[in-house]
């Protein structure tokens, strides 16, 4: 299927993209341009399904930015673009994957399969404040919303070492199939406040980050 969802947002500074993978690798390797790097890194992959999500973010990219735009990665892994000064976040799950890109401002995207086997972790990234506002009739999308919200702001900060218990803090909300949140990252050298949309896409739960 390929591009399953492209949208412009935040007054067209951000765009969104969503790639659904039915290609096969024969296929990727064909259409994906690859440097001799690019080449070694997908070598280095033993699992197909790694493979696949590898160059479909690429391929994304393309559809999103052109050829001359490349991702690396710095010391924390986080994304960045070379030959753009677009922030970028990237998430897969399942047989998708997503991209956002910001002009203007750090960004972050989360996107979950969702399964039930969030219970079981529940108590690791919710604070009992978060755990006491969840919907008893629909608790697994709502602890999936508030992980994506988590998720993408760990991105934005982008430097690790951040609790997603105690230093990502979500503000109380009703669970629609797509709203708006607020929340913010509380740490010692970092204090800021954003607010992220989420939206139920089939069996996924999409979360990504809008900048004023």
């Amino acid at each position: 299927m390929g591009l399953f969802l492209s949208k412009t947002l935040n007054n067209n500074n951000a765009i969104l993209g969503i790639w659904e993978i039915t290609e096969t690798l024969e296929y990727l390797i064909e259409h994906v341009p690859l440097s001799k790097e690019d080449q070694i890194r997908l070598e280095s992959f033993s699992k197909i399904k790694r493979k696949l999500e590898w160059l479909c973010t690429r391929r994304l990219l393309l559809e999103m930015c052109g050829p001359k735009v490349t991702i690396v990665r710095n010391e924390f892994n986080k994304p960045l673009l070379l030959g753009s000064s677009d922030k970028i976040s990237i998430s897969h799950s399942g047989n998708y994957i997503a991209i956002i890109l910001d002009k203007a401002a750090e960004t972050g995207i989360d996107i979950q399969i969702i399964r039930d086997n969030i219970l079981t972790i529940k108590n690791k990234f919710m604070s009992s404040v978060e755990l006491n506002n969840v919907s008893e009739g629909n608790e697994i999308e709502h602890l999936h919303v508030y992980w994506g919200i988590k998720e993408s702001l760990y991105k934005v900060y982008g430097r690790e070492l951040l609790s997603f218990k105690d230093e990502i803090l979500v503000e109380d909300f009703d669970l629609e199939e797509s709203g708006m949140v607020n929340a913010q990252i509380n740490k010692d050298d970092f204090q800021e406040k954003y607010t992220l949309r989420y939206e139920k896409l089939d069996n996924y739960m999409l979360v990504y980050l809008l900048n004023n």
